[in-house]
C-alpha cells in the first residue's frame, strides 16, 4: 500500500470515488463484455441501482465526445 505524506494529501471526495468507480465499470465492461448491469454490479460488489448511475454516466459521456466530434 502506498504511504500516505500526512503534510501534503487529498481526501478523497464524492466526485473523486465516483471517478474511481466509473473507470473499476469501465475495465470489467472491456473484459467482460458482454455484461449485464446485475453481472457488473455482482463483480463490483455493489448495488445494481450503483451500476446503473454509473453506466448512464458513461453512456453520457459517451455522447457529450461523440457530439463534439462533429
Amino acid at each position: 500500500m502506498r504511504k500516505i505524506n500526512p503534510h501534503d494529501f487529498h481526501v478523497a471526495t464524492r466526485p473523486t470515488s465516483r471517478e474511481v468507480n466509473r473507470r473499476i465499470a469501465l475495465n470489467l465492461v472491456h473484459q467482460h463484455q458482454p455484461i449485464s448491469r446485475a453481472d457488473l454490479a455482482r463483480r463490483m460488489k455493489v448495488g445494481r441501482g450503483v451500476v446503473s448511475v454509473l453506466v448512464n454516466e458513461l453512456r453520457s459521456q459517451e455522447s457529450i465526445k461523440d457530439r463534439h466530434k462533429h
